[in-house]
């Protein structure tokens, strides 16, 4: 049989199985590190619903998704910039420089975040929803810690060091459960919800990240200064994702907003908690996958292996469309169960059906990042803002139609709509920009 095959196919058999190998212990490493993000989400909000009263779950939850439109807006296209190009940098010995200079600059833009949204909470006292003024403090430590986190861990996941990637994730999780729920014990309120996250995410630098930063500071003292290439790349790259963080905050979490003016925090809050459910649901098979397939298809191109990126792309939708079809149905058909189980008897009114909904728009959410990802190893970055504007806007635009007739059920259907349509707006745009593509070829 062998001697049919031909002689370089032969030759690349060991290295396909060396390839293999290698994928199957990342996987096993990152399936680990996303099963434990798993419970740890789901004791979270059994946790949380129980200590904190909607009205401060739902609370928390508008003030942290400020603060995370102000970091994806400025801290985004250096962070995005960082995971499409880090391994083009590894490649030539200056990984270190690079991660350094990325490190400056992104906390330079959360200390930008910081001081805007200190500056509004102090102006306007009305935004902090109901919270007195420490909320600012927790909400700019928390958007600082983060941003150093991303970096770091976004380095560790470019370089394909699973066991550490992995390992901060779940330390990340259940820190962050640990030390939530222990504040919301003692005190149930907003400030005390910010705190735990904050803390959480300073435990988990000081174990993980520190070390990494003091061997990266020291490689990079005796390498070039990359920061001006650095810079010139993220406007060339980077900077449309400015403008599309601002386009899937809207798609994500303007209808929390929406529900708070036409409802109130409590209302947020019962959304948040089913939100928080089924949206996880998919957003973990989705991360998984994601983790796993993402720097394999940025390293083909990387590599200019275009037909291996294709493959790595077909293999990545089979299996995400297949767990996302089981999800939803299991939801649809499960859903009071799974509200029984995983929230507080005063959150579970209306659960099933919100979770349901959800689950199909965040369904359509991790599709569209796969799409997206394969786009962006293109280099075509700018090619997606129709397609994000058109998810938020249809998502904004439903909240405010549907939400004073439907409720809480209203942001449901404005979710599921605005996502289904990003979707449907970005399989034309993979089609259009690989034709394209092909014929520049």
């Amino acid at each position: 049989m062998l001697q049919r095959i031909p002689t370089p196919a032969i030759a690349a058999l060991p290295k396909l199985k060396g390839l293999g190998q290698r994928v199957v212990r990342e996987g096993l490493w990152i399936a680990c590190g996303h099963a434990v993000v798993a419970l740890a989400g789901i004791a979270s909000i059994r946790l949380y619903t129980e200590l904190a009263p909607q009205s401060v779950f739902g609370g928390a939850n508008l003030l942290l998704g400020v603060v995370l439109l102000g970091s994806h807006v400025f801290v985004a296209p250096i962070t995005q910039t960082q995971l499409r190009f880090h391994t083009a940098y590894a490649n030539t010995g200056e990984a270190d420089s690079y991660t350094l200079s990325i490190l400056r600059l992104t906390l330079a833009a959360a200390l930008v975040v910081g001081a805007i949204t200190s500056a509004v909470l102090i102006a306007f006292p009305e935004a902090r929803a109901g919270a007195g003024a420490d909320v600012i403090g927790w909400l700019a430590l928390w958007a600082l810690l983060s941003t150093a986190k991303g970096v770091l861990a976004g380095r560790a996941n470019a370089e394909r060091r699973r066991r550490l990637y992995a390992l901060w994730l779940a330390s990340d999780a259940v820190l962050t459960v640990v030390c939530t729920a222990g504040m919301l014990s003692i005190w149930p309120t907003i400030p005390s919800f910010l705190a735990g996250n904050a803390i959480a995410v300073a435990i988990g630098l000081m174990v993980f990240g520190v070390p990494q930063l003091r061997s990266i500071v020291r490689a990079a003292q005796r390498a070039p200064d990359l920061s001006q290439r650095v810079r010139h790349q993220i406007v060339a790259y980077g900077s449309p994702f400015a403008l599309f963080a601002a386009l899937g905050w809207l798609s994500n979490l303007s209808d929390r907003y929406v529900l708070a003016g036409y409802m109130d925090t409590a209302a947020v809050g019962l959304y948040a908690a089913a939100f928080a459910i089924a949206s996880r649901l998919p957003a973990l098979p989705g991360g998984l996958l994601n983790d796993i397939f993402r720097p394999i298809l940025f390293g083909c191109e990387n590599s200019n292996d275009t037909a291996a990126a294709q493959r790595v792309l077909a293999a990545w939708i089979l299996c995400l469309a297949a767990v996302l079809v089981s999800i939803v149905g299991f939801l649809f058909v499960a859903g009071d169960l799974v509200a029984y189980l995983l929230l507080a008897a005063p959150y579970r009114a209306g659960a099933r059906e919100v979770m349901s909904w959800i689950a199909v728009g965040y369904g359509a959410v991790v599709l569209t990042q796969v799409l997206e990802n394969r786009i962006l190893s293109f280099n075509a970055s700018r090619a997606l803002l129709g397609t994000k504007l058109a998810g938020a806007g249809a998502n904004l635009l439903g909240a405010i139609a549907l939400i004073p007739t439907h409720g809480i059920m209203g942001a449901a259907y404005a979710n599921a709509l605005g996502q289904g349509l990003q979707l449907c707006a970005t399989i034309v745009l993979l089609r259009r920009v690989t034709t394209q593509r092909a014929v520049a070829a």
